[in-house]
């Protein structure tokens, strides 16, 4: 994954398993479990979070792709990894994700060096 600043935003470029994990932590955070204080956590509100999700859910895994995000998506995207790598347990953050913890962990980091 790359990340880039747009003159209005961010861009990331996605291999097929960054789009995976990342729409799979936003499905969680919006259809799997709690989150307490959810706009504080994640950013954005709930239905905010679920219309990110459907934007990524369109993108494909089976290829590379490219999204155009606000930096306020980008910290929401953020939450909702940080949020799922902290409610999910290593072996069970894989099995609902399709990714490795660590993967997601990396991702994590290079999401808050961007910043």
């Amino acid at each position: 994954m790359n990340i880039s600043r747009l003159p209005n935003g961010i861009e990331l470029d996605l291999e097929g398993q960054d789009t995976l994990l990342l729409s799979n932590s936003l499905n969680e955070v919006c259809n799997g479990f709690r989150i307490r204080d959810f706009e504080r956590v994640i950013g954005v509100t709930h239905d905010q979070i679920c219309s990110l999700l459907e934007r990524f859910r369109k993108l494909g895994t089976d290829h590379n792709s490219k999204v155009a995000l606000t930096d306020r998506e980008l910290r929401a995207l953020q939450g909702a990894l940080r949020g799922s790598l902290n409610e999910l347990c290593e072996e069970e953050f894989s099995t609902r994700t399709g990714c490795d913890f660590t993967i997601g962990q990396e991702i994590l980091r290079a999401f808050v060096s961007f910043h």
